[in-house]
C-alpha cells in the first residue's frame, strides 16, 4: 500500500493552507508533502506565519469554503463511516 492508503487518505480530498513566513514548519516543507500526498492542494499565503486561521481568518475561511464547495459531496468511503 502507498503512504496515502496506509493513513486512510487515499480518496479523501486534501488542502493545506501554509503561511509563507511559518517558522515552525518552513514553507520549503511543502515539497515534502507532495511526496506523501501528491494530490494535496496547497495554498501558500504571503506574509503569514504558522497560524493562518488566526492571522488572516477571512482569507483562510474563503479558501476553505471554496475547497468544501468544490469537493462536495463527501467521498463515499468517508460518508460510510
Amino acid at each position: 500500500r502507498d503512504a496515502q492508503e496506509s493513513r486512510g487518505l487515499g480518496d479523501v480530498y486534501k488542502r493545506q493552507v501554509w503561511g509563507e513566513k511559518d517558522r515552525v514548519l518552513h514553507v520549503s516543507s511543502v515539497d515534502k508533502f507532495f511526496k506523501y500526498l501528491p494530490d494535496v492542494q496547497v495554498d501558500v499565503l504571503p506574509e503569514v506565519g504558522h497560524a493562518p486561521m488566526l492571522e488572516v481568518p477571512e482569507k483562510t475561511a474563503d479558501l476553505l469554503n471554496d475547497f468544501w464547495q468544490y469537493t462536495s459531496p463527501v467521498p463515499s468511503s468517508i460518508a460510510a463511516q
